[in-house]
């Protein structure tokens, strides 16, 4: 068992190397992916991106892409959360961690008011988690890749507390 620097009160285990990543597996549901960021910019814990691999000096290594539309269900949403060692962020050009599945402080946009069991989706080029359309105890839907934990109501972008599927989903059009 590990216990990753700067992060208090949580015991993971690394259980699994993606040849220069590792995966961690924590407690229940939540599994994180250290991945290394090559966006030209830094990303922000809540940042909502797309998981994509290339390979770099013979390794293979995760990387985040921006979102953009595929109807294929073969995407696998990611939220940057890099407090697993105490960081707010991932630099350019550094690894970090974001969290595959689980629960997590993910940006949303609320202008579709929500509320607690709400599907969420990401879309073309989006920025935030968006209300997906299905009602509540409804299928999962292809589309959605979390679901709402509280309830938000205001027309803006803001980290709320989402449950991550860690399902390969489809990104809709904008």
């Amino acid at each position: 068992m590990i216990l990753a620097p700067g992060y208090t009160g949580y015991r993971a285990q690394v259980s699994t190397s993606y040849g220069a990543a590792i995966e961690v597996q924590g407690a229940g549901t939540d599994v994180w992916l250290s991945v290394y960021n090559d966006a030209g910019a830094a990303v922000t814990n809540g940042d909502i991106k797309l998981l994509s691999f290339k390979v770099s000096s013979g390794v293979l290594q995760p990387v985040l892409i921006a979102p953009a539309t595929n109807t294929t269900v073969g995407n696998q949403v990611v939220v940057v959360d890099n407090s697993i060692v105490g960081l707010g962020t991932i630099a350019d050009a550094t690894w970090g961690f974001v969290k595959v599945s689980g629960y997590v402080l993910a940006d949303v946009d609320g202008t579709a008011d929500l509320v607690a069991g709400d599907q969420l989706q990401v879309i073309n080029a989006g920025v935030a988690l968006i209300d997906q359309g299905s009602a509540q105890g409804a299928v999962i839907d292809a589309d959605t890749c979390a679901i709402m934990l509280e309830a938000y109501t205001t027309n803006a972008v803001a980290l709320k507390s989402v449950f991550l599927l860690g399902n390969q989903c489809a990104v809709a059009a904008a």
